[in-house]
């Protein structure tokens, strides 16, 4: 898994705990390569197309045009 916080909110830390679980098993379930996406980002933090794990570092700066020489 790429750096990434998965948060999950509950009444209960146990309920948190689970629902951070279920985003988790998402993210890997769909036997997909992430495909990440900017999403206006411009620190190099990105989306992935198809299930919306959220991750930093994903891109380089001077590609996404962030950082100029």
């Amino acid at each position: 898994m790429p750096d990434t916080f998965i948060r999950g909110e509950g009444d209960s830390i146990k309920a948190a705990e689970e629902q951070a679980w279920q985003k988790y098993q998402g993210y890997i379930a769909d036997g997909h390569e992430h495909e990440f996406e900017t999403r206006g980002y411009t620190d190099g933090s990105g989306s992935c197309k198809h299930c919306g794990l959220f991750s930093s570092g994903v891109f380089d700066l001077h590609e996404i045009g962030a950082v100029w020489d």
